[in-house]
C-alpha cells in the first residue's frame, strides 16, 4: 500500500499543477468534435474545418486518450469504419489501409457550408468521382502503422474490450476491431515484402495523388543536401515512419498469437535496416529517408530534418544495448536542440543550415515551426529521461499559443529566431522571398495543435518520473484491483503506473 499511498500523493500534486493551466482540459477540443462518432475536424478553419483526416485524428487521439476515454474511442471506430477494402488507383484504397481525407456534404444530417462543398469538390476531380456525395481519398502510409499503435496504447489503459467492438465497414458488413486491425497488419506486412530491405517506402499510385504521403506532405519537404528533389514517381522512405512501423508489428505480434513469430521478426528486420541504412555518423543524426536521385540511384535523403528526431517516439531505439541506445539518443538531442533547430516557439522542420536549398520558404522547411512535430520529440525525449530538453519543448509550445492566442498549424520563424505569430506579418515577410505557390496561410485553430497544448499542459505538470517508486513496488500497486487504487485518478492514475514500469523497465534492459 505504500506505492499506491505514493503514487496518490504524486498524481495530487500534478492534478493541482493542471489546474493552473489555461491548456489541460480536454474542452479546449470541443471547438473541432464533429458530430458522434466521427471524432475530430481537422480544424476551425476554413480548409479542414468539415474534413476528416486520418493522421491528425490519430495524432489528436494519441495526445488526449489518457484524458478524453470516449474521444479516442470515437477516432478508433471512424478510422476502422473508413478503412479501405478494394483496390482503387485513383482514390489510392488498398484493403487495410486507413484513410488520408474523408469530406461529405453532411454530417449528422446537417449540410456542411457551399465553402467546404466547393472544396470537396475540387479535391474530387483529383482524387475520386466528382458527382459522389463523398470523398475518401488515401494517399497516406504513415496512418495505418499508426493506427495499429493508436489501439495499443488505448488497450494499455482501458483493457482490450475494443477488440470485440462491432462498426459496419464500408461495404456495409459488420466487423470488429480486432478484424480492422487484422487487415491493416496485412497492408503494412505486404508494403515491408516489398523491399529487400523490409524498410516501409511509399508511392503514389495517382499521377495526381499526394507526392510524399506522410506527415510532411508538401512537395519539397524532402530534399537532398544538394537542392534536388527525389524522384517522386519511385519509392520514398520515410526515416520516422520506421518506428511506427516496428511499434506497430511489436503490437501485432501480441494480440495474433499465429503470427507472432513473423510479426517480431519483421520488425527486428526493419530495425536493423533503419540504423544501418539511415543513420549518418558523420552527422550523428539520422538522414531524413531514402530517395531515389537525379541519376537513378537510391540514396540517403542526408539534410538535417527533424524526422530522425521523431524515431525518439517510438520502440525502435529503446530497444538495443544502452551502448547503442546512448549513441543515437545523444547525437539525437545534441543536433535537435542546437541553433540549427531550437526556436522559441519549437523545433523548426529543416536545419538552419538548410535554408538556402530552396529560393522560397518552404511550410515544411527551415522556416516552419509545426507544434505537433515539437510535441511528438518532447514526448520521445522525455522517454529517454532527457527530461530538462524536452520541458524546454513543452514550454516552446504553450508559450506560443499564448503569445499567438490561437491554435496555428505552424508558426514561421525567420532567421534570426523572430517569430511571427502574427500571421499577417509572417505573410508578408516570407511572401517576398517566395516564387510560385503562395505561401500556405497556417489555419486557425488546427486539432492537433490543441491536443499539442493539452499534452504539453499535462506533460509538463508531470515532470514527476524521479519520484516514481521502485520496480517491485509499482508491480503490487499494478496487480492490486482498481477499488483499491483512487478512484478519482483511474485511468490516469493506471497510466502513470504502466509508464513508470516501462521506464524501469527500459532502465534495467539498458544497465544489462
Amino acid at each position: 500500500m505504500h506505492a499506491i499511498s505514493r503514487l496518490a500523493n504524486i498524481m495530487n500534486e500534478r492534478q493541482q499543477l493542471l489546474a493552473g493551466s489555461p491548456y489541460a482540459s480536454t474542452a479546449l477540443l470541443s471547438q473541432v468534435r464533429a458530430p458522434r462518432p466521427w471524432g475530430v475536424f481537422a480544424s476551425v478553419g476554413p480548409n479542414f474545418r468539415h474534413a476528416i483526416f486520418g493522421r491528425d485524428s490519430i495524432e489528436v487521439a494519441e495526445d488526449v486518450y489518457l484524458y478524453d476515454q470516449e474521444l479516442a474511442h470515437d477516432i478508433i471506430i471512424t478510422l476502422a469504419r473508413l478503412q479501405g477494402t478494394k483496390n482503387d488507383q485513383q482514390t489510392e484504397e488498398e484493403p487495410g489501409k486507413v484513410h488520408h481525407e474523408y469530406r461529405t456534404t453532411h454530417f449528422a444530417d446537417q449540410p456542411v457550408p457551399e465553402q467546404s462543398i466547393g472544396i470537396m469538390r475540387k479535391l474530387q476531380t483529383m482524387w475520386g468521382d466528382p458527382q459522389d456525395g463523398t470523398m475518401l481519398y488515401y494517399g497516406t502510409y504513415d496512418a495505418t502503422p499508426l493506427y495499429i499503435r493508436l489501439v495499443q496504447k488505448y488497450c494499455a489503459v482501458y483493457g482490450d474490450s475494443i477488440l470485440h467492438s462491432t462498426y459496419t465497414d464500408k461495404e456495409g458488413v459488420e466487423r470488429t476491431i480486432r478484424h480492422s486491425l487484422h487487415i491493416a497488419t496485412k497492408w503494412l506486412v505486404d508494403k515491408l515484402l516489398q523491399r529487400q530491405d523490409h524498410l516501409l517506402a511509399y508511392r503514389r499510385s495517382n499521377p495526381r495523388g499526394i507526392e510524399n504521403q506522410v506527415w510532411k506532405d508538401s512537395r519539397t519537404a524532402y530534399i537532398f543536401s544538394d537542392g534536388t528533389l527525389p524522384d517522386h514517381d519511385r519509392q520514398i522512405v520515410s526515416t520516422e515512419l520506421q518506428g511506427y512501423v516496428y511499434d506497430a508489428l511489436l503490437y501485432a505480434a501480441q494480440i495474433f498469437a499465429d503470427k507472432a513469430n513473423t510479426y517480431t521478426q519483421l520488425a527486428g528486420q526493419v530495425q536493423q535496416a533503419t540504423l544501418q541504412k539511415l543513420w549518418m555518423p558523420h552527422a550523428q543524426f539520422f538522414a531524413q529517408g531514402l530517395g531515389t536521385d537525379q541519376t537513378g540511384q537510391e540514396r540517403q535523403i542526408d539534410t538535417l530534418a527533424s524526422n530522425g528526431a521523431l524515431l525518439l517516439d517510438s520502440a525502435l531505439l529503446q530497444d538495443v544495448s544502452s551502448q547503442t541506445n546512448a549513441k543515437y539518443v545523444s547525437g539525437i538531442e545534441k543536433t535537435i536542440m542546437s541553433p540549427d533547430f531550437l526556436t522559441p516557439a519549437g523545433l523548426r522542420c529543416r536545419a538552419l543550415r538548410h535554408a538556402k536549398l530552396l529560393a522560397y520558404t518552404d511550410y515544411h522547411g527551415s522556416y516552419a515551426v509545426w507544434p505537433k512535430e515539437t510535441l511528438d520529440i518532447a514526448r520521445g525525449l522525455l522517454s529517454f529521461g532527457r527530461t530538462a530538453s524536452a520541458v524546454t519543448l513543452y514550454k516552446s509550445i504553450m508559450h506560443s499559443f499564448r503569445i499567438a492566442k490561437e491554435f496555428y498549424e505552424l508558426f514561421y520563424v525567420d532567421a534570426n529566431n523572430k517569430v511571427y505569430y502574427d500571421q499577417a506579418q509572417a505573410l508578408a515577410h516570407f511572401s517576398s522571398t517566395t516564387t510560385g505557390q503562395p505561401l500556405p496561410v497556417p489555419e486557425p485553430g488546427q486539432a492537433w495543435s490543441i491536443s499539442a497544448a493539452i499534452a504539453s499542459s499535462h506533460a509538463l505538470a508531470g515532470a514527476l518520473a524521479k519520484k516514481f517508486p521502485r520496480q517491485h513496488s509499482i508491480q503490487q500497486a499494478l496487480a492490486l484491483p482498481n477499488p483499491l487504487r483512487p478512484a478519482t485518478l483511474t485511468p490516469t492514475f493506471n497510466q502513470l503506473l504502466v509508464s513508470a514500469q516501462a521506464v524501469l523497465q527500459r532502465r534495467s534492459r539498458q544497465h544489462k
